[in-house]
C-alpha cells in the first residue's frame, strides 16, 4: 500500500502555491485577463497561470525556487519567471514585481521594479549609465 504523505509542510506548500496563482491571475494585464473576470481577453484568448515550487539539492543551486509561467494565447509566447523563495514566504509585492520585470524584459524594456524608474549602482547586475542607450550591453540585449 502506498502511504499518503500529507504533512503540514506539504499543506503549507500547496496553500502557498494556490495563493500565488490567485495573485498572478489578479495581477495579469487587463488584455490578458478573461472578460468573465473583469479583463479584456475574449474567451479562448485569456492567459492561464501555472506555478510550481521546486527544490534542488545540487551544489550551487538555490534550495527552493518558485517558477511561475504565463501560458498566453498565440501569437504571444509563454513567459516564465522565478523567485528564489518558498511560495509560503513570498509576498504579493514580490510576485507583482517579478511579473512586471519579466513582461518588461520580454518587451525589450529594462524595468527592474524601481519605483522611480532609475537604477542604483549594482542594483541588478547591469550597467545603467544614463548615456548608454543599450544600458551597457554591447549588443543592446540582456544576458
Amino acid at each position: 500500500m502506498i502511504g499518503r504523505t500529507d504533512s503540514a509542510a506539504e499543506k503549507k506548500k500547496r496553500d502557498g502555491v494556490k495563493r500565488v496563482v490567485e495573485w498572478l491571475e489578479d495581477l495579469l494585464p487587463e488584455e490578458e485577463k478573461d472578460e468573465e473576470f473583469g479583463g479584456k481577453a475574449p474567451a479562448g484568448q485569456e492567459t492561464n497561470v501555472i506555478c510550481n515550487q521546486l527544490e534542488c539539492k545540487e551544489p550551487g543551486c538555490p534550495p527552493v525556487e518558485l517558477v511561475m509561467t504565463l501560458l498566453r494565447a498565440k501569437p504571444k509566447q509563454k513567459l516564465m519567471f522565478k523567485i528564489f523563495k518558498a511560495a509560503s514566504e513570498v509576498t504579493r509585492e514580490e510576485v507583482d514585481a517579478a511579473m512586471k520585470r519579466a513582461i518588461a524584459e520580454e518587451a525589450g524594456g529594462h524595468d527592474h521594479g524601481h519605483a522611480d524608474g532609475k537604477h542604483a549602482d549594482g542594483c541588478c547586475g547591469h550597467d545603467h549609465d544614463e548615456e548608454k542607450a543599450e544600458h551597457g550591453h554591447a549588443d543592446g540585449k540582456h544576458a
